[in-house]
This record gives C-alpha cells, sequence and structure tokens, in this order.
C-alpha cells in the first residue's frame, strides 16, 4: 500500500535483564544501563514482582529498595521494559576524528552550518600566513616640524610596504630620503637607485644613502611609494610624488638588508632642513 511521507524506519530493541544477590543490608545496586524513569525497568525480589511506588526508585543507573531484600544468590532481578531514552556520554580521549563525518569541505572534521566561534586561540604558520594577506596601518605622523620620523616594530611577515605622503613639505631643498633596516637599525648605504624631479625639466639625481626624493622646492607633496620583498632580505622602492606647483618628483632604489627588514625612517636629506606641513603613514601586508 502506497503512502505520503518519510520512507519508514525499523526501531530494534533486545531485551536485558540483570541479576543481584541481596545480603540483607545493601539497598542500592548499579544498573548495566541507565534509565529515565522507573516505568522503564520491572523488579522482582525473591520471584515477587516490586511496586515501583514503595518498594524501590530508580536514578540514571542507580537502584535503590526502601528495604534491604533478603539475603539469596541472584534473587533480584531486573528486567528492562522499553528503549533507553539516556544518553550515554564517551569517556574522555574515546572520540577520535575517524569518528566524524566530514559532509562539506574536506578533512576529517568541518564546521558546518556557519557556528559562531567566540574568543579563539590561533597560532603558528596559519596565523602567520592569515596576517600576511591583511593589509595593516601604522600610525600617521604629522610632518609638520622635525627633521625625522620611524615606524618600527613591522612584523616579519611583511612582503610589501607602501609610504603615503599627504601635503609633506621642507624648509629646505636639500631633498628626502626613506631608510629601511632590520630591528638594529636602518641601512645608511648600499642602495642603488636615484631621485627625479620634473618641472619644466628634468633633474635627476643617483644616490647609495637612501631611497631618495630630489625636492628642489619647498612645495607641499602628495603620493604614495611601494616598498617590495624581492626574495630573501633584498627589497625595491618606487613611486611617484605630486607637487602644489606644476611640479613632480619621483624614486627609484634597491637594497639588500643584513636581516630581516623591522624598521623604517623618512627624514630630510641633510638632516638640518625641517619638515612644515602634512603627514606621513604606512601600509604593509
Amino acid at each position: 500500500m502506497t503512502y505520503i511521507g518519510n520512507n519508514l524506519t525499523v526501531q530494534q530493541y533486545s531485551p536485558q535483564i540483570a541479576t543481584f544477590s541481596g545480603n540483607g543490608s545493601t539497598t542500592t545496586y548499579t544498573l548495566p544501563v541507565p534509565v529515565v524513569s522507573a516505568g522503564q525497568i520491572i523488579v522482582s525480589v525473591a520471584n515477587v514482582i516490586q511496586n515501583p511506588n514503595s518498594a524501590y526508585s530508580v536514578s540514571g543507573s542507580t537502584l535503590t529498595f526502601t528495604s534491604a531484600p533478603p539475603n539469596g544468590t541472584n534473587n533480584i532481578w531486573v528486567e528492562y521494559t522499553s528503549l533507553q531514552t539516556n544518553t550515554i556520554a564517551p569517556s574522555p580521549g574515546t572520540v577520535t576524528t575517524s569518528s566524524f563525518a566530514s559532509t562539506t569541505g574536506s578533512g576529517a572534521v568541518v564546521l558546518q552550518t556557519s557556528p559562531t566561534i567566540s574568543s579563539p586561540t590561533m597560532s603558528g604558520a596559519v596565523v602567520t600566513s592569515m596576517a600576511s594577506s591583511v593589509i595593516t596601518s601604522g600610525t600617521a605622523q604629522a610632518t609638520t616640524s622635525g627633521t625625522s620620523f620611524t615606524f618600527s616594530s613591522i612584523p616579519s611577515w611583511v612582503k610589501r610596504i607602501t609610504v603615503m605622503f599627504n601635503g609633506v613639505s621642507a624648509s629646505g631643498t636639500s631633498g628626502w630620503k626613506i631608510q629601511i633596516g632590520p630591528s638594529g637599525g636602518v641601512a645608511t648605504t648600499g642602495y642603488a637607485g636615484s631621485g627625479g624631479y620634473q618641472s619644466s625639466a628634468v633633474n635627476t639625481v643617483t644616490q647609495t644613502s637612501g631611497i631618495f626624493f630630489n625636492t628642489l622646492t619647498t612645495n607641499t607633496f602628495s603620493g604614495s611609494v611601494q616598498i617590495t620583498n624581492v626574495s630573501g632580505n633584498t627589497w625595491v622602492a618606487s613611486g611617484t610624488l605630486g607637487g602644489s606647483g606644476a611640479n613632480a618628483i619621483y624614486t627609484g632604489s634597491a637594497v639588500t638588508l643584513s636581516g630581516v627588514l623591522s624598521i623604517l625612517t623618512f627624514s630630510t636629506f641633510n638632516g638640518t632642513d625641517t619638515f612644515t606641513a602634512g603627514s606621513i603613514n604606512i601600509l604593509y601586508e
């Protein structure tokens, strides 16, 4: 006969009988399978069925008699009469990844249906990989005074740094420079590159002491420079800044550091010109 609905399922239950020996003093016995109510078992003492409302009570695996059963060998028997509806917790360490079915994705254990994880703690290579794919902003520094600015504690996994200039100007025209280096200090030599200034004419100067900006004016400049890790501790830089006048400055350079990059400084080239306007910040990834 046909019907409408889900397919029928068959549940089978194998009756179980437990026996105990009374000694005239013991009132508490441990059942082999816990139950949730006295209605799931029939208890007999010396072949006499006991009244669950007065002769005994049951809580989980504990069967407690009102009065101690008399002496006898296997003179107490307990018959389970229905399916067990209790929950059995596995012992610690007995559930392994092979016990879980993977229904989505791959691997032995897969989270499903958008779970919420509160305050997780992660470490190791996974965290490093995740961090390196996120663009992180430094703290902007106002270039309205002083001769140099430093961004330190740059993470070791960083592969690219973007230096951003917003309306930066200086009191003199000696130019500016960016220097990078490991935690011990920035590299002051070994840069292979030049900085150019373009207005009605082009003026380019080669410099080995830093990533050089040939300003030739006290106008304000805005733009960005990218410093990228090529391999090992070798970095290359390039960028262009537009001036408030009809001018622009550009730079390109390369340097191999003595260790992993950790610090970046920005300063006036001669160290005596002072900055007079704007701000500078970095993004790293």
